[in-house]
């Protein structure tokens, strides 16, 4: 199989080495999922170059769907390879209603500060268990146009999350309390479904990577 440099570097897109190069970085981050019977959402898909890639990259993908604001890109519609565009605000919550969950959701859409956010709050609860978020071009956090003063830029907005992934049993409800880190042994219920299921979070180059993992067990009923 390919590398994603490969991949990447036979096409149009900007996320080949000639330019964002995520394509280094997510060779990795990827790497366990390549193989899988998985549903793929991309968030902004511009001129579609990127969704024939994704194609290529999940080659046992049920399905691959690109999502975008701009009418003009129900062009790159191809159900014959499973891949389909969406033209809709991921943002909203008549979009997550219609689409359902997703393996993998990469955000490349608004890059605003209040997009980001609001696509994230929509989506993440909907994406499956083991599943990756990825938020491209967090270097735009800040002086970016229309983003919203009403919202965290994007660096602060993730960073909120790291308390979750840093409890202990002292923060059990019941049972031992100690400071044994495994979330397995925290007995705890709580109805935050980012605390209950977010595992780990990477901060990479112009990239953020939400891995999800639930924890059946602090779900409050």
């Amino acid at each position: 199989m390919d590398s994603l440099i490969d991949i990447f570097n036979r096409t149009c897109t900007d996320k080949n080495s000639e330019y964002h190069n995520y394509c280094r970085q997510y060779d990795d981050l990827f790497k366990k999922y390549r193989e899988d019977k998985l549903s793929f959402l991309e968030i902004g898909i511009y001129e579609g170059a990127s969704l024939p890639v994704w194609r290529e990259v999940f080659p046992n993908a049920t399905k691959i769907v690109g999502a975008d604001i701009l009418e003009s890109c129900s062009e790159y519609n191809d159900p014959d390879k499973n891949i389909f565009v969406e033209v809709s605000d991921a943002t909203t919550p008549e979009f997550a209603a219609k689409m359902g969950s997703f393996d993998i959701i990469v955000d490349d859409g608004s890059h605003t500060n209040e997009g980001v956010i609001k696509a994230f709050q929509n989506l993440f609860p909907l994406l499956n268990d083991n599943g990756l978020y990825v938020v491209e071009d967090t270097n735009c956090y800040k002086n970016y146009p229309n983003n919203n003063s009403d919202y965290p830029n994007h660096l602060e907005y993730f960073a909120r999350f790291i308390p979750y992934i840093n409890q202990s049993r002292h923060d059990s409800h019941e049972g031992i309390r100690d400071h044994c880190a495994d979330p397995w042994k925290i007995l705890k219920k709580t109805d935050n479904v980012f605390e209950y299921s977010i595992d780990k979070i990477e901060f990479g180059c112009s990239y953020i990577a939400v891995h999800k993992k639930i924890r059946q067990h602090w779900i409050k009923a």
